[in-house]
């Protein structure tokens, strides 16, 4: 259930409408009073006897505390809130170093052993300092840690280098995977000596959130973060300039030009990657620049939580490399960034998938569009629900009638879309190029029925009547259905 639904200021002012509320199960109210930060749960719990002994006996309630970035915080309040969730991990996030009270501080401190994530806002070195007891104390359960430079996303102004003594040592953090770092610059690894970089709380790290790094200098990964995994980068005011090994999931977003992209990703060998992620059409149109060869392509509808009609979702797997995913690319600008590429690598993609939702996509043809796919050897198009637009687009009729393979599917359990002869003829004729269809070796038409006529089965082309032979048709459950023929 969502919290937003219930604001804490509503309960507070509807005095009638809270005695139906007490007839709930606690483990209603439980769940309910879970998606409430701690600090208002002090105040939920004044309003009445029943929410006050729930609310102050399930320590469960008290393991997430949001100090929402909070200057005016008092120490034996704090502490209070800390304390209600007993032997269990808190999970602290919202700390303002800016004025933050040495007594606070101290209340943080006592309970570092059970923080089990950490985020903390500074806007100066001098905020960083007074922070320093947190940042150098032993975490053992702590797993997640963000610090975040307030001033970098008003002025780009980036700190000093994070420490390497950063909770002392990777033994005094044994379970820290995931870090981020938004607006410093992390440490490089040859200037101090080895023994120090390889006990390091960043010789552990698994996840590693970069924005802003900002260094005159390329920093290498491989090094810092030997067990690195998982790498988001966003876009800063400089290059980040990082190198990464092998096997490596790499999440970039914010980039608003092609270029700011390319600049971060001077250093970084796309074929070693594991995966790639992007979230907008610039971030397509760089990655393009630097990939090879493809083995598929796939383009569906975007599902991203920011979606808009006029995008799509693209992912690739190149050959011998990552699977690269794009959210909220611009279907406007999908061909032109394929066209536009340095390299080869949809002229050698071998497996087209693509949503009749998004084949629009394909209607804007830039010059020499067909020499884009020239090897497609098998493509599938899903969520059919009208076979005429297939008819629409020069490049969706050129790889129909030049791949071996076709697969064409209706909505699953949805009413059975109606493919016509003569829309069938049209289809595989490439628009009239041809003097005579060029059927696939194979074409599979799932919760799809073909309509042909009986003098077609009677006395129909030779051809013809070869292709109708290798059709097969599945209804909506995907149970193989009575081909053309069997009637």
């Amino acid at each position: 259930m969502s919290a937003s639904r219930y604001s804490v200021d509503e309960v507070l002012g509807t005095n009638n409408a809270i005695t139906p509320v007490h007839n709930l199960p606690t483990e209603l109210l439980s769940e309910i009073f879970g998606h409430v930060g701690a600090v208002r749960l002090m105040r939920l719990a004044r309003v009445c006897r029943v929410w006050q002994s729930l609310i102050l006996h399930d320590r469960a309630l008290w393991q997430s505390v949001d100090l929402e970035r909070r200057r005016d915080i008092r120490p034996y309040y704090l502490d209070t809130i800390l304390a209600r969730s007993g032997a269990r991990e808190i999970a602290l996030c919202g700390v303002c170093g800016e004025s933050i009270a040495a007594s606070v501080v101290d209340v943080i401190v006592a309970h570092m052993a059970r923080i089990s994530l950490l985020e903390v806002f500074v806007r100066c070195d001098a905020d960083l300092a007074r922070l320093r007891p947190i940042l150098m104390r032993p975490a053992p359960a702590l797993r997640k840690f963000s610090v975040t430079n307030t001033n970098f996303a008003a002025i780009g102004t980036t700190f000093a280098t994070v420490p390497f003594l950063l909770f002392q040592d990777a033994n005094a953090t044994p379970n820290l995977r995931f870090a981020t770092f938004i607006g410093f610059s992390l440490p490089t690894a040859t200037s101090v000596p080895a023994d120090v970089v390889r006990h390091s709380f960043f010789s552990r790290l698994e996840t590693l959130h970069i924005q802003g790094h900002a260094r005159p200098f390329t920093l290498d990964l491989n090094q810092l973060t030997p067990r690195l995994r998982t790498l988001p980068i966003s876009r800063g005011r400089r290059p980040s300039r990082l190198t990464v090994g092998e096997n490596i999931d790499l999440f970039v977003s914010q980039y608003e030009h092609s270029n700011e992209l390319l600049w971060d990703l001077a250093d970084i060998r796309i074929h070693r990657l594991r995966s790639l992620h992007g979230l907008s059409a610039s971030e397509f149109a760089a990655v393009l620049q630097l990939a090879g060869d493809f083995s598929t392509l796939s383009v569906t509808r975007d599902d991203s939580m920011f979606r808009v009609d006029s995008t799509c979702r693209v992912e690739f797997s190149m050959t011998d490399g990552p699977t690269c995913t794009f959210d909220r690319v611009l279907k406007s600008l999908f061909l032109p960034a394929v066209s536009g590429a340095r390299g080869n690598g949809f002229r050698s993609a071998k497996r087209l998938f693509v949503s009749a939702e998004v084949l629009d996509v394909f209607l804007t043809d830039p010059p020499c569009s067909h020499a884009l796919f020239p090897n497609v050897e098998g493509i599938e198009i899903t969520n059919l629900t009208d076979s005429s637009v297939l008819l629409r687009s020069d490049i969706v009729a050129y790889m129909l009638t030049t791949a071996s393979r076709v697969i064409l599917r209706g909505v699953a359990y949805a009413r059975t879309v109606e493919l016509t002869w003569e829309t069938c003829l049209r289809i595989f004729s490439a628009l009239g190029r041809d003097d005579k269809p060029r059927f696939p070796g194979h074409l599979e038409l799932h919760n799809i029925e073909l309509k042909v006529p009986y003098w077609v089965l009677e006395d129909g082309d030779p051809d013809e009547c070869a292709f109708l032979l290798r059709v097969r048709m599945f209804d909506s459950q995907g149970n193989l259905a009575p081909g053309p023929l069997s009637a």
